[in-house]
């Protein structure tokens, strides 16, 4: 992708049926691939006093944020980047001169959902039937793209559902995301192996600045999951090393409640690479793209050993009003 003199870009800010992008001075739109809402944040001019008026928010009102890139593929091209509907958090107003600062998320998810602890019981049910409930008790629509997982039993210990359902999600191997009043199940492992969107070569002009970094501590050669099953009196263990591990190395050890061996191997499996995700990470700033989203992969090609294809945890999209337009990405580097 070569870089145009000709290319822009704005934020597109409907707010009470009026666009707010003339008053914009800088945005940031931050996508999160799993874990955290998206967040918004746009600094505007308010010589005219409004913020401080009529165009002061109420509680919970919303406003929508998209990019749109001029010029982008060839002249005259549009490329849009819809960012959503968020919920306003916060204002700041400061000077002089007098600007406002609006702090959004992208999804309104009721305060029990995230912060009202239960214990409860579930039994005979699968993990996407306790995503359903779960999201329609948010009034949140459920995307489901994950890995499902019987349970005989499984308890909800003074946990929100969403840190309940956080919980196991990870544990089957799954990721989840809330975003434009929906809550998203999809399976990493899958997501990890998709074909890369696109390539970021080393040398080439819209890579701006970049940065690796490995680890070895807090990495394993495998998972051994070990539980005393009370009820049946009966020890149940399970060990997972993947083909390409190396012949030594620690043992990640769990000890933690499953029904049978099948549950056990899949804990194994599914903590063991949550675990080693973050052996290398990676950071990019790049000339806006708006295809860069988080939960994409990527492929990096002139690196040497730090080669190889990468998951996009985080995009981070910023704007200022001169028409620059920047994107930060947060990777991890998929295991082969």
């Amino acid at each position: 992708m070569e870089t145009r003199l000709s290319r822009r870009a704005r934020l597109q800010l409907p707010y009470r049926g009026e666009n707010l992008d003339r008053y914009c001075l800088r945005a940031a739109y931050t996508d999160y691939a799993q874990g955290q809402l998206d967040e918004l944040e746009v600094h505007l001019q308010d010589r005219d006093g409004h913020w401080r008026g009529e165009y002061f928010p109420g509680r919970s009102e919303t406003i929508s944020a998209a990019i749109l890139c001029l010029d982008w593929e060839g002249p005259s091209a549009k490329t849009v980047l819809d960012c959503g509907r968020f919920e306003i958090d916060e204002v700041a107003l400061e000077g002089p001169p007098d600007t406002v600062c609006l702090h959004a998320i992208a999804v309104r998810v009721s305060r029990s959902l995230r912060t009202e602890r239960k214990e409860r019981a579930w039994e005979e049910v699968g993990l996407q039937g306790i995503a359903r409930e779960i999201a329609a008790c948010g009034g949140l629509q459920l995307i489901w793209e994950g890995q499902d997982q019987t349970y005989r039993r499984v308890e909800q210990r003074e946990e929100s559902d969403l840190s309940f359902l956080r919980r196991l999600c990870r544990d089957a191997g799954n990721r989840l995301k809330l975003a434009d009043e929906k809550l998203i199940v999809y399976q990493g492992e899958r997501w990890d192996r998709r074909p890369p969107l696109l390539r970021l070569v080393r040398g080439r002009d819209w890579i701006q600045t970049y940065r690796f970094r490995t680890q070895t501590h807090d990495v394993y050669r495998g998972a051994e999951v070990s539980y005393w099953h009370p009820e049946r009196r009966e020890l149940i263990q399970a060990v997972y090393i993947p083909p390409q591990a190396p012949p030594t190395g620690e043992m990640l050890q769990i000890n933690q409640r499953v029904e049978d061996l099948a549950e056990a191997r899949s804990l194994a499996r599914a903590r063991l690479e949550d675990k080693n995700r973050a052996e290398v990470e990676a950071a990019f700033t790049l000339v806006g793209d708006p295809r860069l989203r988080a939960g994409i992969t990527v492929e990096v090609e002139g690196f040497g050993r730090f080669d190889g294809v990468y998951f996009v945890e985080q995009s981070r999209h910023l704007l200022d009003s001169r028409g620059g337009y920047t994107t930060q990405l947060s990777l991890l580097k998929v295991q082969s």
